[in-house]
């Protein structure tokens, strides 16, 4: 995982949204935006909506450009984990769900390492592995099995899917296979944030280049259907004029008044603009 966002929301709740404070920020809360980027570097992730209200995560690593606005919003430095808990704590409310389409086909031939995976299919393949590791159980009922409640494996959250479920300790599972009814396991895994409806943009480019984006969701996530505190929080940055599923790259500079480290930026154009 990498770093990401939190932040906080002052907007009412909607009359269908009961404003209870598993949803809305506490008066602790309003008085310090959260989520932002480390004082000390531009390395951070931020996050914007595009025209149709697609929501995007970018990260910047250290010479990505960062619109003006995300500072305006957020001021503290948090982690991917703290957006993915915020995003993941009320699934039923916010509509996101996690698409487990093709998770446990065999592993094609990967350039990356950090791409390469097992499918497992008896405790005895999972040795004593400490990798992160997500499984597919026989029974939808066996999630609510106690030994996977919170903190069972390390910080892992539920998934909104009926039998798939997430653990940060891999080798746990052999002893629990067969009481808890387990089909398959993929190890390791991350969560891929496009499976659960998010776009990913990255910018490796130390010019201040265009972010890059990774794998389109299948089912790409609305910000107008989540609650209206992650609406606040996601919405701090719009792109009028794009369509994240059309744009295979995104240049900050090119649609509002942004942050570099450098005194140019690279365009879509291929050409070195200077920063005004």
């Amino acid at each position: 995982m990498s770093p990401g966002d939190r932040s906080d929301a002052s907007e009412p709740a909607d009359a269908s949204e009961p404003a209870d404070a598993s949803e809305l920020a506490d008066a602790s809360e309003l008085a310090e935006p959260l989520l932002g980027p480390a004082a000390h570097s531009m390395d951070t992730h931020w996050f914007a909506v595009d025209a149709l209200g697609q929501v995007g995560l970018f990260y910047s690593g250290e010479g990505g450009a960062v619109p003006d606005v995300h500072f305006e919003q957020w001021v503290r430095e948090s982690s991917e984990e703290d957006f993915l808990e915020l995003l993941l704590r009320e699934p039923a409310r916010s509509g996101v769900r996690f698409d487990d389409h093709a998770l446990f086909e065999p592993a094609r031939r990967a350039r990356d390492s950090r791409d390469r995976y097992e499918i497992v299919t008896s405790p005895e393949q999972i040795g004593d592995s400490n990798s992160s590791a997500i499984f597919e159980l026989a029974d939808a009922s066996a999630a609510n099995d106690p030994r996977l409640g919170a903190g069972a494996f390390g910080w892992a959250p539920r998934l909104p899917c009926e039998r798939v479920m997430l653990t940060f300790a891999a080798h746990r599972l052999e002893r629990l296979w067969s009481e808890l009814g387990i089909l398959r396991v993929r190890v390791p895994y991350d969560i891929e944030l496009s499976r659960l409806g998010l776009f990913r943009f990255r910018c490796t480019d130390y010019s201040a280049g265009p972010y890059v984006r990774g794998k389109v969701p299948r089912v790409p996530l609305r910000v107008e259907g989540l609650s209206s505190l992650l609406r606040h929080r996601l919405s701090a940055v719009s792109f009028d004029a794009i369509d994240f599923r059309e744009t295979n790259v995104v240049q900050p500079f090119e649609h509002l008044p942004s942050h570099a480290r450098t005194q140019e930026w690279l365009g879509t154009d291929g050409e070195m603009h200077r920063v005004e």
